[in-house]
């Protein structure tokens, strides 16, 4: 097992063991202040530390500085002096605002900077910064209350002066993170998000107000998908396992396999044979044993995060400090199957995962249900957009 994974995997344990079976509140809660340095205005970068006082040796922290993402963009988290020395994951543009987690074998002593966030301010308005989801142990495994303080912040336009004809001009937030698609018939070299790139050569007659409508024409556009002869694209029918492969091969581009499959049960003449035998290929599918695939059986949503989740190296990272909030949040996490747990998870705090008959992840995960066109090309352009392919 590399070090990375180890060192993930070790703050995972920490974090669980810290955050979650905790010891009564202290008494005495810590200090917390949003400090601004810089000025928050339009067309400006500046930076808010994230200071405590009153530290009584943190173990382990974990939170989100949530904020107005029309009004910033979070362009980097990262841990303070505190934290120097845990081991840490950070997150800035998760769907509740930015993350850190971090962990250590001995408590970090001292008060300072736990953390710093750098801003774009986008338009006039509060910034809106809250602190969301946090959790701090100390070395005895005493939960640890805080209070906050500085989250009333505003951005301003900067006054015109005789040199300046007008304000900045500022566009709205993008994605974030989103990175240029490398594969597939990709959109402007700017990757726009879902409602901006919709397109108006394709007409279907079911997809009117659907709500993956502008995903669902993305795919279309990127050849994810085709509709039917009747003009349909039947966004709610679940999906086959042969039929979510071939989304997977279309994505880069249907390429030649450079051998047979090896599974028993994919005859040479059907539409899906040079797709499968292609995923097989690179690992991406592995079957169901004894040499089948089951080409006809539904897909299942967990089995769509292990089939992305192999196809983008099948490399665990972050998500597993967050492991432990994960099996909290969702209401069904005991549900997901062992072997798709980490690739599920990935999914999630890649921002790739998407809710049951939902463009956003709620409160459930819905990992054995099987998985609708709608939600798999919801998935698939995400992972195109987080992930590059």
């Amino acid at each position: 097992m590399c070090m990375k994974k180890l060192l993930c995997l070790g703050l995972a344990v920490l974090l669980s063991a810290c955050l979650l079976p905790m010891a009564a509140a202290a008494d005495t809660p810590l200090q917390l202040e949003l400090r601004v340095s810089g000025e928050p205005r339009v067309g400006e970068t500046f930076t808010v530390e994230l200071v405590c006082t009153g530290n009584p040796g943190l173990l382990s922290a974990q939170f989100t500085v949530s904020y107005a993402t029309d009004v910033l963009d979070c362009t980097a988290c990262e841990q303070g002096e505190v934290l120097d020395g845990m081991i840490a994951a950070t997150n800035p543009d998760a769907q509740k605002g930015a993350i850190i987690a971090a962990g250590g074998a001995t408590p970090a002593e001292g008060d300072g900077v736990l953390a710093v966030f750098t801003f774009t301010a986008l338009k006039d308005g509060d910034c809106g910064f809250a602190l969301r989801d946090a959790m701090f142990a100390d070395g005895s495994g005493t939960k640890l209350t805080y209070t906050v303080t500085g989250t009333d912040v505003s951005v301003e336009t900067p006054a015109q002066t005789e040199s300046t004809a007008q304000a900045p001009t500022v566009t709205e937030k993008p994605d974030a993170d989103v990175q240029t698609p490398t594969v597939t018939e990709k959109p402007d070299s700017d990757v726009k998000t879902p409602t901006e790139e919709k397109t108006e050569s394709v007409v279907l007659t079911d997809i009117d107000g659907h709500w993956a409508e502008d995903y669902l024409l993305l795919g279309i556009e990127r050849k994810l998908l085709q509709g039917y002869p009747d003009n349909t694209c039947r966004p709610s029918e679940a999906v086959t396992r042969a039929q979510f492969v071939t989304f997977l091969w279309r994505s880069v581009g249907e390429p030649t396999p450079a051998g047979e499959t090896t599974f028993t049960d994919i005859q040479k003449s059907s539409y899906y044979y040079n797709a499968v035998a292609w995923a097989e290929e690179k690992g991406y599918v592995l079957g169901v044993g004894n040499g089948q695939f089951l080409p006809d059986d539904p897909v299942s949503r967990e089995e769509v995060a292990l089939f992305l989740w192999r196809a983008a190296g099948s490399v665990s990272g972050a998500e597993l400090l967050f492991a432990a909030t994960y099996d909290k949040h969702f209401a069904d996490s005991g549900e997901t199957s062992d072997w798709a747990k980490a690739a599920v998870y990935w999914a999630v705090y890649r921002e790739i995962w998407c809710g049951v008959g939902a463009v956003r992840v709620g409160d459930t995960l819905g990992a054995k249900a099987d998985a609708s066109r709608a939600e798999i090309v919801v998935m698939m352009v995400n992972y195109q957009d987080k992930i590059g392919e």
